[in-house]
């Protein structure tokens, strides 16, 4: 576990900020990187795929593990940049990580 994951959120909104670019076809390029530098030096950098329920994040991240990632991507790019609009159209989020293809799923709770 790296030492985003245990952050506290004050202190990840206040360190990184995430942005999207244009959809290419069907999927939306995200990057994330420490507000005390530039978009064009991104941490990480990821695609994000809508379908079925599932949001699908296939990333890239410097000096991160998957823990961290989550935690950041979480933070950063679904609660600050999204409001996590989609949230109730979607079921699970898959975080893959493209140098290693390791990947871990989130589910939500079924809606009652």
């Amino acid at each position: 576990m790296g030492t985003w994951a245990t952050a506290k959120r004050s202190l990840i909104e206040s360190t990184f900020e995430a942005g999207s670019g244009d959809m290419q076809g069907e999927t939306e390029p995200v990057f994330i990187w420490r507000r005390d530098g530039s978009p064009k030096d991104a941490i990480i950098t990821a695609t994000i795929a809508r379908g079925a329920g599932k949001l699908n994040f296939s990333y890239s991240a410097q000096g991160l593990d998957g823990d961290d990632v989550e935690r950041i991507f979480h933070i950063a790019y679904l609660d600050v940049l999204t409001g996590h609009h989609d949230q109730k159209a979607t079921r699970s989020i898959v975080l893959v990580d493209e140098a290693t293809g390791n990947q871990r799923e989130i589910r939500y709770p079924d809606p009652e």
